[in-house]
């Protein structure tokens, strides 16, 4: 701003103000977005935003390396892009926390359980082998997926994004090991108590989440220690002290698992509780597809040519894998985009 002319500097104003926490100014800057070239997924509201940062292959090449350790930084980043998940109201809710975090908690991610050393991505495999990954957008909404496939564990993932929540959905989980999958929902900062009825609605720091399917669901506020320097060579010892807030799924190691849940940022406790779920309407997920109706929309992720039965319609039939959002009064495509596709949507 010290550099610009003033109406320049004026804008930039603007922009601050209306991203401020005590704004009273609208927030406009809102929508959803799919960056394909870096398979990435913005979502922001009036009231809160969301993120979800993922890695793959293209084609029969290598397109994103999910993560980089570069002079002993990062050195507990291996899972940050296998389907990290983020949401804000204030925009602290992740500040300075990297010292106390279980890094197989990373929010979002679906991996194994065991407390061996993070991997290091310089000497360990660190890509996605699998080029079904991607998003589109259509209005305010977008759905984003991902096949992760990485140290013999499958699974798809998908994010539907409304205006009032996120609805994650897993499907076909499974490894070629005995050891315990789980799927992290959240982890951030202690904030106040927890709330929880029936172990699958809790409410902590503005945030609600709502179990739909899954297998075991582990909510626990922990007592952490930890330091930079296990995270960032440059730094000293020194021992630090916090509190987090952790919530995840362990998953069945008989079968394919699956999960679904919701993410509602920016609300209370209450509304969480009344919280009406019958008009998300599953139809699919599973090994070939993920597919909700919700309102007149219908979000699918293919991975395989599949069918999509929407009620009232003849069955759809697609069969490039990708991600669609279809009109279901209408019975057509109102965005689509295909994994292969070069171009963001």
């Amino acid at each position: 701003m010290k550099s610009s002319e003033p109406e320049v500097a004026g804008k930039i104003q603007e922009m601050i103000d209306r991203n401020s926490t005590s704004s009273q100014v609208p927030n406009t800057f809102i929508g959803n977005k799919h960056f394909c070239e870096s398979d990435y997924t913005i979502h922001r509201t009036p009231a809160w935003m969301a993120s979800v940062r993922m890695a793959s292959v293209r084609m029969a090449s290598e397109r994103v390396i999910g993560t980089e350790l570069v002079n002993e930084d990062n050195l507990k980043g291996y899972y940050m892009a296998d389907g990290a998940l983020y949401t804000y109201v204030r925009g602290d809710e992740y500040h300075n926390i990297f010292p106390f975090w279980d890094w197989r908690r990373i929010p979002g991610i679906t991996t194994y359980e065991n407390n061996t050393p993070i991997p290091n991505p310089n000497k360990t495999d660190s890509r996605n082998h699998s080029s079904c990954v991607g998003g589109v957008t259509y209005q305010h909404t977008g759905i984003t997926a991902m096949q992760l496939k990485r140290n013999k564990l499958e699974a798809n993932k998908t994010w539907v994004f409304t205006d009032d929540y996120v609805l994650c959905m897993g499907s076909n989980i499974h490894a070629d090991s005995t050891a315990t999958i789980m799927t992290s929902i959240d982890q951030r900062f202690s904030k106040d108590k927890v709330w929880s009825e029936d172990n699958k609605r809790f409410f902590h720091d503005n945030t609600g989440y709502i179990i739909l399917q899954a297998d075991t669901c582990i909510a626990v506020t922990e007592n952490k220690e930890g330091q930079w320097k296990d995270f960032m060579g440059m730094y000293k010892p020194e021992m630090l002290k916090n509190k987090l807030f952790s919530i995840y799924l362990k998953h069945r190691k008989d079968m394919p698992a699956s999960y679904i849940y919701l993410t509602l940022p920016a609300t209370t406790q209450q509304k969480v509780r009344k919280f009406d779920s019958s008009p998300i309407h599953i139809l699919r997920n599973d090994k070939e597809a993920q597919a909700v109706v919700i309102k007149d929309l219908c979000y699918v992720s293919v991975y395989h040519p599949t069918q999509i039965l929407i009620e009232g319609q003849n069955p759809i039939a697609i069969s490039e894998p990708g991600t669609y959002i279809i009109h279901t009064k209408k019975g057509n495509f109102v965005a689509h985009r295909p994994f292969t596709a070069g171009n963001s949507i």
